[in-house]
């Protein structure tokens, strides 16, 4: 299809001429099958996706301004593919559901499961770090992450040793307390 064609076809559609709309989606639907194919979105089949192209698509036609310095094929592709993009964003910031059973069935000399709960346990930790008071929070990231002693932090700060031992003991178990509320494993 010729430029000046698709051009007088986008004005039509634009106007609420469907047939216009569907000869357009027509002519795109090699494009958009093609782009559906190349993306993955957990729980959404290939269908889905190219459900979501056509929408793209005819939302492209909607919003194309023909006075402008685009052409329409080279406006609705870009406009297919960064919704296709943002709609993998959406997915990616959405929690997922970890599901053991097909975990399970994987092959792997590696403890998948186990990485995966780690990942979760340690995600979990930084959340209830966050929670701790200013100096709470730095008593334990001196000695857990920093890796300096009990004693220098008691040093550096002027405080008895033994207030700052019981105060680690004390704070270890408040986010012992936080963990189990959250516990991944469930």
């Amino acid at each position: 299809m010729d430029h000046k064609l698709m051009e007088e076809l986008v004005i039509r559609a634009k106007a609420g001429d469907s047939a216009a709309a569907m000869e357009l989606l027509e002519e795109f639907t090699p494009f958009i099958l093609n782009a559906a194919r190349k993306i993955y979105i957990q729980n959404c089949d290939f269908e889905d996706l190219a459900q979501l192209g056509r929408l793209s698509f005819l939302k492209a036609i909607c919003m194309y301004d023909n006075t402008g310095n685009f052409c329409f094929p080279a406006y609705a592709v870009n406009a297919v593919r960064k919704n296709y993009y943002n709609e993998i964003r959406k997915a990616l910031s959405r929690d997922y559901v970890l599901d053991m059973e097909m975990l399970c069935s994987l092959p792997s000399k590696e403890n998948v499961e186990g990485f995966l709960i780690n990942k979760e346990t340690e995600t979990q930790l930084h959340k209830c770090l966050k929670l701790l008071s200013k100096e709470d929070f730095e008593l334990i990231h001196w000695y857990y992450f920093r890796g300096l002693g009990i004693k220098e932090y008691a040093k550096a700060r002027c405080l008895p040793y033994n207030l700052v031992v019981k105060r680690k003991q004390r704070i270890l178990q408040r986010l012992k307390k936080m963990m189990a509320v959250h516990d991944p494993r469930g």
